[in-house]
């Protein structure tokens, strides 16, 4: 069989990945008129990877209804190899075209799901809205073996809709080199605890708390309590 020819993935009945170990899949060819569409229409059939290597590469396994383009090595039919994937008039492409034609990237559907749900990574390459989006349709997990460094040249954002938990197990430094920082609590509390003290410091003045002890200085100190003021101690010494 000399040169390519298309053929639609199929499958058992219900499944929309169907593989095996070796990441084949199988196809029905359109001249096949006695093929029913399922796991019986033709031999398992090898699918070109961009990098495949012992235990490492890349991998996307064409789905059911996928319409892909299929060579026979040395003109066997009985070698047959899937060299990539096409869209039709049904399967179409991920952005609209050509109204997104500025647009690259990749789209994986949730499989067993509806056609709403997605992860994907897209590039836009419009001079002047150049934009790169990743979305994870539930959870992103990014693990990083030594270092990370991120340089934002604008302003940067972040929401979270539920809990928010950070664990660093060395020190930490926040420099806010022009403007001020301001933290707001809306509910509950701000709680700050440490290990040995805590130092609050504008210029000469400072508040220092350590373990049963708190030192307040500065040039000059008042107290105002619009109501009352109250001092409560086993002794109290002023002026000493």
């Amino acid at each position: 069989i000399s040169g390519p020819q298309t053929a639609i993935i199929v499958g058992p009945p219900g499944e929309e990945i169907y593989t095996d170990e070796l990441g084949r899949v199988k196809v029905q060819f359109h001249w096949d008129r006695y093929g029913q569409f399922n796991d019986k229409s033709s031999c398992w059939v090898r699918v070109a990877q961009s990098g495949a290597s012992g235990g490492f590469g890349s991998i996307q396994i064409p789905r059911v209804g996928d319409e892909v383009v299929v060579v026979f090595l040395d003109g066997n039919p009985d070698r047959p190899l899937i060299m990539g994937s096409v869209y039709n008039s049904k399967n179409t492409p991920p952005w609209s075209l050509p109204a997104n034609k500025t647009q690259s990237g990749f789209l994986t559907r949730s499989t067993k799901g509806h056609g709403g749900t997605a992860n994907f990574f897209r590039f836009e390459d419009k001079s002047g809205a150049e934009q790169i989006i990743m979305h994870a349709e539930r959870n992103m997990d990014t693990e990083i073996e030594l270092d990370e460094t991120h340089k934002v040249g604008g302003n940067r954002a972040i929401s979270v809709t539920g809990t928010h938990t950070e664990v660093i197990k060395k020190d930490t430094a926040m420099n806010v080199q022009e403007g001020s920082l301001t933290i707001q609590v809306d509910k509950q509390f701000i709680q700050i605890s440490a290990k040995t003290h805590i130092i609050l410091q504008v210029g000469s003045s400072s508040i220092k708390m350590t373990d049963g002890r708190i030192e307040i200085t500065g040039d000059s100190v008042d107290i105002f309590g619009k109501t009352d003021t109250f001092i409560h101690g086993k002794r109290v010494d002023i002026n000493k």
